[in-house]
C-alpha cells in the first residue's frame, strides 16, 4: 500500500485532484482546473504548436543571422584595429526627447528617428523622414536645443573618462581583466595575449597606468547646477 502511494503516478493522479476541486472552489475563470486546460488544449492546440513553430523559426533565424555576420565582425574588429569605430567620446551618443506622445531620437550624422508612442507603443515604425511628422521634428529638436543651453546638461565627467583605457587597448586585448576570454584560438594564443599585457604594463610609471590616463579616468568637481 505504502509503495502505491508513492508511485509517481499516483502522486501525479492526487496532484490532479487537489487541482480540480480548488478550480470548482474557487469558481474563476482566472484559476480553470486541469479539464478546463485539457480542453482549451484539444480545441486550440493545432494553432498553438503553430504559433509555437513560427516563434522558434524566428529564434532560430535571429540567432544563424548573428551567428554569420556578427560573431565574425568582433572577431575582425578585435583582431584589426583599423576596422574599430574611430571618433571622439562626445560623437558616440544618443540623445531621447519625448513630449508624452512623440519621442525623438538624435545621433551626430544622423537623421532623427521619430516614434508615435500612442499609435507605435513598440516603437517600430520610424516617422522621422515623413513630411507630415516634420512640424513634430522641429517641435522636439529646438526643445532639445533649448535644454542644450541649460547649465548641466551633461555628467560631470571629462571625455578622457571614458576613454582613459585607450592606451592599454592599443597594445592588448582588455578584455582579459575582466576574464572574459573570446576568439582566441588555442592556450598558446591566449599566453602570448598575457605576455603583451604583462610587458605593457612593466614599462608603465607608477604601477602599470600611464599618467595622462590615470588623470583622465578621475571625476572631475562637480559643476554649478544640476550635479
Amino acid at each position: 500500500m505504502k509503495r502505491f502511494l508513492l508511485h509517481p503516478a499516483a502522486v501525479l493522479l492526487v496532484a490532479l485532484c487537489a487541482w480540480q476541486i480548488v478550480a470548482l472552489v474557487k469558481t474563476t475563470p482566472l484559476f480553470p482546473g486541469p479539464l478546463d486546460v485539457a480542453g482549451a488544449l484539444w480545441e486550440d492546440g493545432p494553432r498553438l504548436i503553430r504559433e509555437i513553430g513560427h516563434t522558434l523559426r524566428r529564434a532560430v533565424a535571429g540567432f544563424a543571422l548573428a551567428a554569420l555576420t556578427m560573431i565574425p565582425l568582433g572577431l575582425a574588429m578585435g583582431r584589426l584595429r583599423g576596422l574599430a569605430f574611430v571618433g571622439e567620446p562626445r560623437d558616440c551618443r544618443l540623445v531621447m526627447i519625448t513630449d508624452g506622445r512623440f519621442k525623438l531620437i538624435t545621433a551626430p550624422g544622423f537623421r532623427p528617428i521619430l516614434f508615435d508612442l500612442d499609435a507605435d507603443p513598440g516603437e517600430l515604425t520610424d516617422l522621422g523622414a515623413d513630411p507630415a511628422q516634420a512640424e513634430t521634428v522641429a517641435r522636439l529638436t529646438a526643445a532639445l536645443l533649448d535644454w542644450y543651453r541649460a547649465a548641466a546638461n551633461r555628467i560631470t565627467v571629462s571625455d578622457g573618462w571614458f576613454s582613459g583605457g585607450d592606451e592599454a587597448a592599443e597594445a592588448f586585448d582588455p578584455l582579459l581583466d575582466p576574464g572574459i576570454l573570446i576568439g582566441y584560438w588555442d592556450e598558446a594564443e591566449l599566453e602570448a595575449e598575457r605576455e603583451k599585457r604583462k610587458r605593457w604594463r612593466a614599462a608603465q610609471p607608477e604601477g602599470g597606468m600611464p599618467a595622462q590616463s590615470r588623470r583622465s579616468s578621475e571625476r572631475t568637481g562637480p559643476r554649478e547646477g544640476r550635479p
